[in-house]
């Protein structure tokens, strides 16, 4: 009779646990089913896309989208798509917007990211020269130049000596784009060896001068910073001139007074001491006088 009790409430627990999954997975389609029927298809990327790439047809898809929370430009027709050029990056999963696709015909690569009047110039560096290979595309750096010292004809056919000077030559500069490798042993950055950045046309000469004549490196800045770097640059001797100034706060030594230099005077003329007088008493009566002569 115990036995009996026993399989009856085990079948009984199973029909409760699968009733409530049936519930469940109705619940679900009937959310599926909600979701699909307030959904639009939306064009997404498939992969990461860079700005300047051009659409192929393995970089998008069709994708329900939230009709409530649909983004302004959404395209929802593949057609016209494949060859078109993007005017933005774009991360995986995200719609494709009319507003981030370069008009029909744009050219591709990187003179599609080229803003109107700057130039794209390549700049070969080192690890010391850029940051230790960290700089990416998108970062700002400022250019610094160095122009070692040089002789120039000066006046009455003397010799005047141009002094080494390093100085800001450009702020605020976009890069563009980074040659750079992985290293598989570490996975580290390696040092970059080109970067492409995109500078004003008018500092176009100043820029190549600079790179011919000397030696240029970058700096990379801050995000979102726009200071401007004003600075007539650094030569030898303010460099150890700054260095040598005492900074705010400090104790100076103070510098010995000097006494002023004594005088020689003469010696004072001695005068000559009086003759003593000689005196005499006289007694007249009661009466007591005395005499002085020399």
């Amino acid at each position: 009779m115990q036995g009996k009790t026993y399989l009856v409430a085990a079948l009984g627990l199973g029909l409760a646990l699968g009733g409530a999954f049936g519930i469940s997975r109705w619940h679900q389609h009937a959310l599926e089913a909600e979701r699909q029927r307030l959904s639009v298809p939306v064009l997404v990327a498939l992969r990461g896309l860079n700005q300047g790439e051009a659409l192929g047809p393995f970089d998008f898809r069709m994708s329900a989208w939230p009709a409530d929370a649909l983004p302004e430009g959404a395209i929802m027709d593949a057609a016209g798509i494949e060859g078109r050029v993007l005017s933005a990056s774009l991360q995986a999963g995200e719609p494709i917007l009319l507003g981030k696709l370069a008009a029909v015909g744009a050219l591709t690569g990187l003179v599609q990211r080229i803003s109107p009047g700057h130039r794209a110039v390549s700049l070969k560096v080192t690890d010391a020269s850029a940051v230790n290979g960290f700089i990416q595309p998108g970062h700002r750096v400022d250019v610094i130049a160095y122009l070692p010292g040089s002789a120039a004809p000066g006046l009455a056919g003397l010799a005047a000596q141009n002094p080494a000077l390093t100085r800001s030559l450009i702020d605020d500069v976009v890069v563009l784009a980074v040659d750079r490798e992985a290293q598989a042993d570490q996975g580290r950055p390696k040092a970059s060896s080109v970067l492409t950045l995109e500078i004003k046309a008018a500092d176009l000469e100043r820029f190549e001068h600079a790179r011919q004549t000397g030696s240029i490196s970058l700096a990379l800045r801050a995000d979102g910073d726009k200071t401007p770097l004003v600075s007539s640059g650094q030569t030898s001797a303010s460099l150890w001139s700054s260095a040598s100034r005492v900074k705010p706060g400090a104790n100076p030594i103070p510098a010995v007074q000097q006494r002023p230099a004594m005088t020689q005077q003469e010696a004072p003329v001695p005068v000559a001491s009086p003759e003593p007088l000689r005196c005499v008493a006289l007694i007249e009566g009661l009466k007591l006088s005395k005499e002085c002569s020399p």
